[in-house]
């Protein structure tokens, strides 16, 4: 398990280039939940699971508070052995759980066959030995993450974040926490009220995070939810495929396509101006004009600028 795993945004689009390229997963989409209201996955037509990211703690409050698993072997369930490799666990510990509901890909379908006899801990090796996976998710790490090999403080109480997945599956809402021994039960459901479930338990679980900060700092009050439903792209194309095979309109419907496409090409674009890593290039930049005794007069001259734009 060699090499460090970096820390990444939760972005809707990051996570959604997560399912489909590194996984190879069909008919997946990531949208960003910001709105707990009971009827807020009601807009969707499956939602296959969710992630939720918090603030934990700091680095010297954060605890693991172990709680009893019950034991259901159709679950898939990994925990996290490896720092910081949380968001990619939580992708996998979803995927996993999916493979008789959607397309995949190979990727999960090969590692679910090989970690499946495995139990949790020795499938969190597992997914911390996969350099393609920690490849991946340090590709999408903020440039202030590069090591540039210079002095830095470290800050030893600085905030930690968690990612935590929630699936409905085997008449229940299962939450696949890789700090746990397993996947904990949190409510009874059925095809009719998982929505309504998943969301009763995401609010609950939101308000005992919460309820838990003692530090008086804010712990707690930090979340980002991301959904994982159907992809309104695949779905569109289908509808319209339909209408046009029994001569309907479909101007409508191709105008919101064309809409959601370039809305995904322009988060593809966002994630290569993300991956490009445009801190070492202005390091190197400011580091040669250094060496030439040409930065200070340009500090002086930002600082010059300032003051007259305040005048």
């Amino acid at each position: 398990m060699s090499g460090e795993w970096l820390t990444i945004e939760s972005d809707p689009v990051v996570f959604d280039e997560f399912i489909t390229d590194l996984f190879g997963a069909k008919g997946l989409a990531v949208r960003e939940l910001l709105f707990m209201e009971p009827e807020a996955l009601g807009a969707y037509e499956s939602v296959f699971g969710i992630i939720l990211l918090f603030k934990y703690g700091t680095k010297k409050t954060a605890e693991r508070t172990i709680e009893e698993s019950p034991s259901d072997d159709t679950i898939y369930f990994a925990q996290q052995v490896v720092p910081d490799a949380c968001s990619t666990l939580a992708v996998v510990n979803l995927l996993c759980n999916l493979t008789d509901r959607v397309d995949v890909g190979p990727t999960i379908k090969e590692f679910v066959e090989i970690t499946a006899p495995l139990d949790p801990n020795s499938r969190g090796i597992a997914v911390g030995s996969r350099s393609d996976f920690r490849g991946f998710q340090n590709s999408f790490a903020p440039s202030d993450m590069v090591d540039m090999s210079l002095p830095a403080k470290k800050d030893a109480t600085g905030d930690v974040y968690h990612y935590v997945t929630f699936i409905y599956k085997n008449g229940a809402i299962w939450e696949l926490d890789g700090l746990q021994l397993g996947p904990q039960r949190r409510s009874d459901a059925d095809d009719t009220n998982y929505k309504t479930a998943l969301m009763n338990v995401l609010q609950q679980r939101v308000t005992e995070i919460s309820e838990s900060d003692k530090s008086g700092n804010g712990q707690g009050i930090s979340f980002n939810i991301l959904l994982v439903v159907d992809d309104p792209i695949e779905k569109l194309e289908k509808s319209i495929a339909e209408a046009q095979a029994q001569g309907q309109p479909v101007d409508g419907m191709q105008a919101e396509l064309e809409q959601l496409k370039a809305e995904k090409a322009e988060g593809r674009e966002e994630n290569k101006r993300r991956r490009h890593g445009y801190f070492p290039m202005i390091f190197d930049l400011l580091k040669a004009l250094a060496e030439k005794d040409l930065l200070q007069p340009v500090i002086d001259d930002v600082k010059a600028r300032k003051e007259a734009n305040k005048k």
